[in-house]
């Protein structure tokens, strides 16, 4: 009786430790996945700020060296990193202060404790000047962006799936469709 009590009393043992070490084990993946995602939702925070700053090369650091941007419409075109930072030359000079960008994280894919695809919706205000002097300019569309831990932080490596389809723009307060 006392040997068997023992096999028991270690048996429950065993199962109260591997219990105890699956715990920890999952306790310290939704951790890090809570941190991943905080430093992503840091990351669009920080590119908010350079877009109202018209900091081009903040938004552009933000971008890892390999992007690539699927162009909508085409028949997978690729730009790459420089042909978006000329891209981006070309939109802030055409638009005019305040300039103010948000993005809304509608979900994040942890896929690795070094990559992330988040769903965003990105909403932007802005001026531009038009025939009939200066238009106020918004618009919203969402786009898939996927993110890469690199020696200098996280990395925007792709952004696809850009929803032109249910892009939104606004001039002025209307909508372009309204005059049709």
């Amino acid at each position: 009786m006392t040997l068997s009590y023992r096999r028991m009393t270690c048996l429950n043992e065993s199962v109260r430790l591997l219990s105890l070490s699956a715990f920890f084990l999952l306790t310290s993946c939704v951790l890090t996945s809570s941190s991943i995602e905080r430093e992503i939702r840091k990351q669009y925070e920080l590119l908010e700020r350079a877009y109202v700053a018209q900091d081009l090369a903040a938004v552009m650091a933000s971008r890892d060296a390999s992007l690539q941007v699927i162009v909508p419409g085409t028949d997978g075109e690729i730009e790459n990193y420089e042909q978006t930072a000329q891209l981006m030359r070309r939109w802030f000079a055409e638009n005019k202060p305040p300039i103010d960008v948000r993005y809304i994280i509608e979900s994040i894919e942890v896929r690795s404790s070094d990559e992330v695809s988040a769903r965003v919706l990105q909403r932007g205000s802005r001026y531009r000047e038009g025939p009939d002097g200066l238009r106020h300019v918004k618009h919203e569309v969402r786009q898939r962006e996927t993110w890469i831990r690199t020696a200098f932080g996280w990395k925007v490596r792709r952004i696809d799936e850009i929803d032109l389809a249910n892009r939104k723009v606004w001039v002025n307060g209307r909508s372009p469709l309204e005059d049709q």
